[in-house]
């Protein structure tokens, strides 16, 4: 008998300790000792949520829309070229594809900010850094329905990750 009351239970890999039996109240649960997920999670939600988790989760939500617009768009194209005739036809038959895997690793990424994954915050700081050239050119040329909401986009994620909460959410 130890840790309570309970009994010990051999661990399957290394040998003793792993989990123990709670006799009291009735329950004959097994419990994790250590290393356990369960005592990670109850830990979590006694401290509360994650620094910085409401900044990256607003970066991943703009993240994600970008990668859904480029699936779109690229979904768009696709049918263009099954139905239209193109003037230029390897530009029309390559360019879909383009926004497709650009929309496909997009998305990936916005998955990787709501896991708070470390390749993800690199990557999403380079890709907004990216957009907002675009953005500015979109304005240059008069078309402002792209130009404000990418330019509203990139801005919203670059504030959002590189505030302090949301470099400490990747431990920056």
């Amino acid at each position: 008998m130890s840790q309570g009351g309970g009994d010990d239970f051999a661990n399957p890999v290394g040998g003793g300790g792993g989990c123990w039996i709670h006799h009291e109240n009735g329950s004959h649960a097994a419990h994790r000792i250590r290393g356990s997920a369960y005592a990670a999670a109850v830990t979590q939600a006694a401290e509360g949520p994650a620094p910085g988790a409401t900044q990256v989760t607003a970066a991943a939500v703009v993240v994600l829309a970008e990668g859904l617009a480029l699936l779109g768009y690229g979904g768009w194209l696709v049918v263009q070229w099954l139905t239209a005739e193109a003037s230029n036809a390897e530009l029309a038959r390559e360019l879909p594809w383009y926004f497709l895997v650009f929309g496909v690793l997009v998305v990936l990424v916005a998955v990787g900010l709501f896991r708070r994954m470390g390749f993800a915050y690199g990557a999403t700081v380079a890709m907004q850094l990216l957009c907002l050239p675009i953005a500015w050119q979109m304005a240059s040329a008069a078309f402002w329905l792209g130009a404000i909401p990418l330019a509203g986009g990139a801005v919203t994620a670059l504030v959002a990750l590189l505030s302090p909460a949301g470099r400490a959410a990747f431990g920056r």
